[in-house]
């Protein structure tokens, strides 16, 4: 039987150690690198089925390793778990936008780790299995899922700002302008205004339906300054008035 392959990225020598042993243990092919520029090459030769890896470590952090290892063509889909006891909300997410799975927090249950390990592993397998047996990529990948994950939560925490711009949503997504640009077209064929904006229509779709908040405080609540350009909007895309929506 196929060992599944687990690069551990770790700079504290005595976790590294227990990590590996406790891999081993359960029955995975268990590699190491104690910083993230070996972390980045062992990825190239070794292919894990998944990395690993602490985020703050000296030289190459994990981010940064992650993100190389994101650009490069035959290593861009392998799932990542960062270790973490620098739980910031800057970094959680970047790196979700850099396809993290997920992160877990140091100190961490042992438990914890081997079943998010496992589920990972096997939603790979899973995922191996269906680009064989169709011949074709399924739709979601990871990298376009944790993408499309993580705009929507930026979004959620800016959805009253009217004056969200592309560079400030770029910024918030910890990436250039013209990448988000080109990753929400990708992923959505729309531009970065248009599914913005119909993120917002749909947030106030559902305050509608659930609240009994005036259509003014939905309106503003949702990012729009002006109740007439919401009123017009809110039309063109469900093809009735808000008005007629709350009835």
């Amino acid at each position: 039987m196929i060992k599944s392959k687990i690069l551990v990225v770790e700079d504290d020598s005595t976790l590294l150690e227990t990590l590996e042993d406790v891999l081993n243990l359960h029955g995975y092919e268990v590699y190491t690198s104690t910083n993230g520029l070996s972390g980045f090459n062992n990825a190239q030769r070794i292919l894990p089925d998944l990395i690993l890896s602490d985020v703050m470590m000296p030289g190459m952090s994990g981010l940064d390793m992650a993100e190389k290892i994101r650009n490069e063509d035959k290593t861009s889909s392998i799932p990542f778990l960062f270790l973490s006891g620098n739980n910031s909300e800057s970094d959680r997410i970047k790196g979700l936008t850099l396809g993290a799975i997920d992160y877990i927090s140091k100190p961490f249950s042992m438990d914890e780790l081997l079943l998010k390990v496992r589920n990972v592993i096997e939603s790979r397998k899973e995922l191996v299995k269906k680009i064989f047996t169709t011949n074709t990529l399924p739709i979601s990948q990871t990298r376009d899922v944790s993408f499309m994950k993580n705009l929507q939560v930026v979004l959620s925490k800016q959805l009253n700002n009217s004056n969200l711009q592309l560079d400030q949503l770029a910024e918030l997504m910890h990436m250039s302008p013209s990448s988000l640009q080109k990753n929400i077209k990708k992923n959505t064929n729309k531009s970065v205004s248009r599914f913005v904006r119909e993120y917002r229509l749909k947030q106030a779709h559902q305050l509608i339906k659930n609240t009994n908040f005036s259509l003014s405080e939905i309106a503003f609540q949702t990012g729009f300054n002006s109740l007439s350009y919401f009123t017009r909007s809110y039309k063109g895309y469900y093809g009735q008035s808000p008005m007629q929506s709350k009835k």
